[in-house]
């Protein structure tokens, strides 16, 4: 996994820190600045995450090494304005699949009386709303393959939740790398 940042410091480490207590002990969290981008060998990268506006510049840096990508981008929004990036391409023109969050010019919902700008982005919830529903279907096609005995966790706020889900990581241990 690949964190990017403007320098490569600071606020990235607080967040790889919380990251590496959620993953997989062996997957590694390489902080790099966005500088560095272009020299970084993507081959074994699984996922990218960034703070600075970065998708386009690391598309073609990725495709160049036979990484897919999947963009999450506002297609209406990102039609309405001009690239930023000097290839005059924006994400959606350039990823492998696109996944279209379907938002407002502006990523804003409401309106604020005596103010010309609106405010409340709904790219954020509807970001991960979609993510949410991929690990949905993702959980029902391994129902469907597995005849409804599929390993997937129960909400530790369920009743019985926490023990079943200690159950799934001691039956599946050797390849489940999580810590609780």
């Amino acid at each position: 996994m690949l964190f990017v940042c403007p320098h490569g410091v600071g606020t990235s480490s607080l967040i790889q820190a919380q990251l590496q207590h959620l993953l997989p002990r062996d997957l590694k969290i390489q902080i790099i600045s966005q500088a560095n981008l272009a020299q970084q060998d993507l081959t074994a990268v699984i996922l990218i995450i960034s703070t600075v506006k970065l998708p386009v510049q690391a598309v073609p840096v990725a495709q160049s090494k036979g990484v897919q990508i999947i963009g999450l981008t506002n297609v209406s929004y990102s039609q309405a304005v001009a690239s930023r990036h000097a290839s005059g391409k924006r994400l959606f023109e350039i990823a492998d699949l696109v996944l279209d969050n379907h938002g407002s010019i502006g990523d804003a919902a409401c309106q604020l009386q005596g103010a010309p700008q609106k405010v409340g982005p709904t790219s954020t919830v509807i970001g991960a709303a979609i993510l949410n529903n991929i690990v949905v279907e993702a959980c029902q096609r391994l129902v469907q393959r597995s005849d409804g005995d599929a390993p997937v966790f129960y909400s530790t706020n369920l009743d019985g939740g926490d023990a079943q889900n200690q159950h799934l990581m001691q039956e599946y241990q050797g390849m489940i790398h999580y810590r609780f």
